[in-house]
C-alpha cells in the first residue's frame, strides 16, 4: 500500500523530528520501511513509509532521488506497465539500478516531464520535487484509487499526504471541521468523489488531476489530464 507526506515550509524551517511525526501515522501502511529527505534549506521535506512489494531491496526505498540528484519523489501505488516504459526509457538511454517501478517513474517523469502522466498504466498518487524548477509536481491516478490530500496552514505552510491524518500532525494546520462535508454526509449525498473533505482547509486531489506548487507555497498550476472517452 504505501504512504508518503511532502511539505512546502516557506516560513519555518521543517523539523526533521516532526516530519517523522506526520510520516509514522501512515505506519500501516507501509511496515518495510520509513524514510525522510529534507531540503539544504530545510522547506522542502519527503517521508515515506514503505510495503515492500515490486524489488524489496532497500536501494528501491524513497524518497527516491534522480541520478544527477535534482528530483526527488514519494511515491504510493503500482505502475502496472513499468516493464514497459522501461524498457522504452532505456531505448533512449536512461539505466537503471533497480528492478522497482518507483525508479521507473522517476526517470519517466524525468525525460518526459508531465507528458508521463499520459503514459502511465497504474493505480498511484506521488509527491516529485524538482530542484531546477523549484517546484513540487502532485498527481492522482485517472480513478482515483490512491488517495491523495492537500492541506494548507499558517505561514504559507503546504501539506501533501495519502492520510489526512498525517496533515492533521503539523502544528500548523487547522483541526475544525467544515460543515458543507458533514451536511453532506447526513443527508446522505457524500461520495468522496470532489475536493471537499470533513476539514477545513485539507482538500482531496481528484482522480485524473495534477498540479504545480511553487517553493512559496502557491499554487501555480492544475489540470485535469485524462478524461474517460465513451466514444467507442
Amino acid at each position: 500500500m504505501c504512504g508518503f507526506v511532502a511539505v512546502i515550509s516557506p516560513g519555518v524551517p521543517i523539523r526533521e523530528d516532526l516530519l517523522e511525526v506526520m510520516r509514522d501515522r501512515l505506519l500501516h501502511r507501509g511496515p518495510d520501511n520509513g524514510s525522510n529527505w529534507v531540503s539544504r534549506n530545510s522547506r522542502i521535506g519527503l517521508a515515506h513509509r514503505r510495503l515492500s512489494i515490486i524489488d524489496t531491496s532497500h536501494s528501491a526505498d524513497q524518497p527516491m532521488v534522480s541520478p544527477d540528484g535534482s528530483k526527488h519523489l514519494v511515491f504510493n501505488g503500482e505502475i502496472y506497465n513499468y516493464l514497459e516504459l522501461r524498457a522504452e526509457l532505456e531505448r533512449t538511454g536512461v539505466t537503471f539500478r533497480t528492478r522497482s517501478d518507483t525508479e521507473v517513474l522517476l526517470a519517466a517523469l524525468s525525460v518526459w516531464g508531465e507528458a508521463a502522466l499520459q503514459k502511465l498504466n497504474g493505480m498511484f498518487a506521488f509527491a516529485l520535487w524538482d530542484e531546477h524548477s523549484r517546484r513540487m509536481l502532485i498527481a492522482r491516478d485517472r480513478f482515483g484509487e490512491k488517495p491523495l490530500f492537500i492541506g494548507r496552514g499558517k505561514f504559507g505552510t503546504v501539506a501533501f499526504a495519502s492520510e489526512m491524518k498525517a496533515i492533521l500532525a503539523h502544528p500548523l494546520m487547522p483541526c475544525k471541521m467544515d460543515s458543507r462535508a458533514s451536511v453532506r454526509y447526513g443527508a446522505g449525498t457524500w461520495y468522496e468523489d470532489d475536493a471537499l473533505t470533513f476539514f477545513e482547509g485539507i482538500e482531496r486531489l481528484p482522480a485524473a488531476h495534477a498540479a504545480w506548487f511553487r517553493e512559496d507555497g502557491t499554487e501555480e498550476r492544475r489540470w485535469r489530464y485524462w478524461t474517460p472517452d465513451y466514444t467507442d
